[in-house]
């Protein structure tokens, strides 16, 4: 089901859903018509709820886990949840005065900023709070090549002047013939050659270039530039601040043996974090991952992550958590710690 399927919600299916969601989110119950109604004064019949419930079902808004069960919500109802959200997003007075008590009380260490702001996520959110600390890179690209192993299939290989080299391989969205692939590898290498990661992370193609370049090189260019600034973007990676997951115990979901398992092998494969985090980074905006949205390794959880910016060079913070943390607080929270962060970096390294 598209995301265009919003679109059919009426106003009443719209508030029904968005009640459904939050209660979930605040009891992890099952959605019942009656107890909705009961409990929210729903000025309808719970026969009503009941066949609104239904439809949503239906459009893949809801789903039944267990046949006598009630509904809980998907990741299309969540995701409707979250745009809805607005500028009802936000933390409470004594939650926004603690964001900046703590930032008029850090340090000048680097690390120990970091440390403390994951710590500060956690406590707003009852989730995992991550840090993301990038380095500036100084080394200038010296040659790239562009490998094909099948018709979607390539391989990019960064050669820097320092003698280090950044390769992997990935699949492109087309099918395209070697003749294409190298030409995209002479547009590519005009446009990058003689830069830094950090200069090729902000490095963007002009769609007026499709016109000259033809529609498969433009897109097979769009992509593996796309690929390119995921793996500088990698590379750059300096340190990875996780605390909080205690936290994620008094979610109930969360204590399963799988569950557990999934979180062991987060704390020993740092590099993930990164991956959920590149699209904010590479974008520079806040992204809300949800389930699904997110790599096989972390598909039962949800991503709450935004940038930070310090003389040029981008991190990020963020929330990881189980698909019904509480969307509004996350968002909030990683916004405006974001936002600080941002701030008390520039006071601190350009007094």
């Amino acid at each position: 089901m598209g995301r265009k399927s919003f679109e059919e919600l009426s106003a009443r299916r719209k508030d029904v859903l968005r009640i459904a969601v939050q209660d979930y989110i605040l009891t992890g119950e099952a959605i019942a018509s009656e107890r909705l109604v009961k409990k929210y004064r729903i000025s309808v019949s719970p026969a009503t709820i009941r066949n609104d419930l239904a439809w949503l079902e239906e459009k893949g808004f809801m789903v039944r886990p267990h046949h006598s069960a009630g509904r809980v919500p998907t990741d299309e109802g969540y995701r409707f949840y979250v745009n809805s959200l607005g500028d009802k997003a936000v933390l409470t007075p004594q939650e926004e005065q603690a964001i900046k008590r703590f930032f008029s009380m850090v340090t000048r260490e680097i690390n120990n900023i970091f440390q403390r702001a994951a710590m500060l996520l956690a406590d707003l959110t009852c989730c995992l709070g991550i840090s993301i600390l990038t380095s500036e890179s100084s080394v200038i690209v010296k040659h790239f090549d562009l490998i094909q192993f099948g018709p979607r299939s390539l391989l990019s290989v960064i050669i820097f002047e320092d003698g280090n080299i950044l390769r992997d391989t990935f699949e492109i969205s087309i099918s395209v013939e070697p003749q294409d692939v190298k030409v995209v590898e002479e547009k590519i290498s005009s446009m990058i050659i003689g830069m830094t990661m950090d200069e090729i992370v902000k490095v963007k193609i002009d769609k007026n270039e499709e016109l000259a370049w033809g529609k498969k090189v433009f897109i097979v260019a769009s992509e593996t530039l796309k690929e390119l600034k995921r793996m500088c973007h990698e590379k750059s990676v300096r340190d990875v601040y996780l605390h909080g997951a205690p936290r994620l115990m008094d979610y109930p979901e969360m204590m399963t043996s799988e569950r557990m398992l999934d979180l062991i092998k987060l704390f020993d494969e740092h590099t993930i974090f990164f991956r959920l985090a590149s699209e904010a980074l590479i974008n520079r905006c806040m992204i809300v991952k949800i389930g699904e949205d997110n790599p096989p390794a972390v598909r039962d959880f949800s991503f709450v992550v935004a940038p930070y910016e310090i003389k040029g060079t981008v991190g990020a913070v963020g929330v990881l958590g189980p698909r019904r943390m509480d969307y509004a607080k996350a968002i909030a929270a990683v916004r405006d710690v974001s936002h600080h962060l941002t701030w008390r970096l520039r006071d601190l390294y350009e007094s």
